[in-house]
């Protein structure tokens, strides 16, 4: 049984839940925070445990139970609260993947930028994490107010299309204005967006190599079409939130379940099932863990990713800046 959320509890109290003796002698608040007597369960929100910061404080418990498992559950998401903050993963071992194969990324997010800011760096993978020459990213374009999908290979833009939100309100819920922590358009109960983008790596144009999907729908109208000589490269390092450059490309923001297929094209009715009537989720928890070469699904501080049952692949974290928030 969970410990209350308010009210009088005792350390006693917090013990018995963590299944060890009531009685133990000279436990103390710090012991219990730092996990002397009995590791912490995590599948609990953030928001029922300990946070590891001093002082220590018996409230950090209410609500605590350790019996708490995260089955289908989503209990928290990514947040980035500065213009500093990103995520960056590299493959360290296992499968490798290139971008010579379809690529569909999935992600819920919430800007929390301002009505007057710049770019933001949504999701980038590139071969290494110095150089800008080979790049395959989604970005907010703030001036122009469009979602910008581009395939960069050998220092050229070769595959790339827009979307401006204005011209896909109805799917966006945005209006007239710009992307923005005051108008964060259609968005679930927690307050984000889901978006898919696909890549077809046979396709001859940008504007039939790209499209994207807000909420499930697809957006349908597009600008520009990029149709230069494309090279594949090897997808070695994943960002979230940040560019291999990092050069004004974070902003404040709120992300969840983030997802890579490869050699793999989601159909709608794919697409449809990964948005779950608006219950952020991962893959696997919608039964859709087949060529997922990349997760990270925001259980976890700090940072975890991993690949589907499909790929045998380590990920490790390169960069860890932000943090995880219970909804």
């Amino acid at each position: 049984m969970a410990l209350p959320s308010s009210g009088q509890i005792k350390i006693s109290d917090v013990l018995s839940e963590g299944g060890v003796s009531a009685s133990l002698a000279n436990a103390s608040l710090g012991g219990l925070e730092n996990q002397a007597y009995f590791t912490i369960n995590t599948a609990n929100p953030s928001t029922d445990y300990p946070d590891g910061s001093a002082p220590a404080a018996i409230s950090e418990w209410y609500g605590y139970d350790h019996n708490a498992s995260t089955g289908n559950q989503n209990i928290s998401y990514w947040d980035f609260n500065n213009a500093s903050e990103g995520l960056r993963f590299d493959r360290t071992d296992g499968d490798s993947f290139t971008t010579g194969s379809d690529i569909c990324i999935s992600f819920w997010v919430r800007p929390e930028w301002a009505s007057t800011d710049t770019n933001a760096l949504l999701f980038e993978m590139s071969p290494n994490t110095t150089s800008t020459n080979d790049r395959f990213f989604l970005l907010y374009d703030f001036g122009l107010n469009r979602l910008v999908a581009r395939h960069r290979s050998n220092g050229t833009n070769s595959r790339g299309t827009h979307w401006n939100l204005q011209s896909n309100t109805t799917q966006t819920g945005t209006g007239s204005g710009k992307w923005s922590g005051s108008n964060v358009g259609n968005v679930n109960s927690g307050g984000l967006a889901h978006i898919v983008l696909t890549y077809d790596a046979s396709a001859s144009s940008g504007s039939a190599a790209f499209d994207c999907y807000w909420n499930g729908v697809k957006m349908p109208n597009k600008l520009t079409n990029l149709t230069n000589t494309i090279t594949a490269f090897s997808i070695d390092d994943v960002f979230i939130n940040r560019s291999v450059a990092n050069t004004n490309s974070s902003r404040e923001t709120k992300y969840d379940n983030v997802a890579v297929f490869h050699d793999k094209m989601l159909s709608q009715s794919e697409i449809t099932t990964l948005y779950n009537s608006g219950a952020s989720s991962p893959p696997a928890d919608v039964a859709l863990d087949d060529n997922v070469m990349f997760v990270f699904d925001a259980e976890n501080d700090p940072p975890t990713a991993e690949s589907g049952t499909d790929f045998n692949t380590t990920w490790g974290v390169g960069v860890d800046k932000g943090r995880m928030i219970g909804y």
